[in-house]
């Protein structure tokens, strides 16, 4: 439990510095006979922002490929506006 609780801070960390929707703890059990071997942990507001998009039906994926593009295009804007236009002679 201890662990859990020190790494699922830190899995909040890396979302927010990734600037990524969610975030998931993946935790392995060793020496487990029933069950599953692995479990996935999530504080409620991580699984509350999950479940969010999830029932707004949002697609992540091309929201992603929209939001990449937006990028190109802003950066390709800056480098336009930082080239200087030729001079007249």
């Amino acid at each position: 439990m201890v662990a859990i609780n020190a790494k699922i801070e830190d899995v909040e960390r890396q979302r927010k510095n990734k600037r990524v929707r969610f975030g998931a703890l993946f935790v392995k059990r060793p020496r487990v006979r029933k069950g599953p071997k692995w479990i996935v942990v999530q504080t409620p507001e991580q699984w509350a922002r999950m479940y969010k998009y999830a029932m707004k039906g949002v697609d992540l994926e091309r929201e992603e490929k929209s939001a990449m593009m937006h990028s190109r295009d802003t950066a390709a804007a800056a480098v336009r506006r930082t080239k200087k236009a030729p001079r007249a002679h």
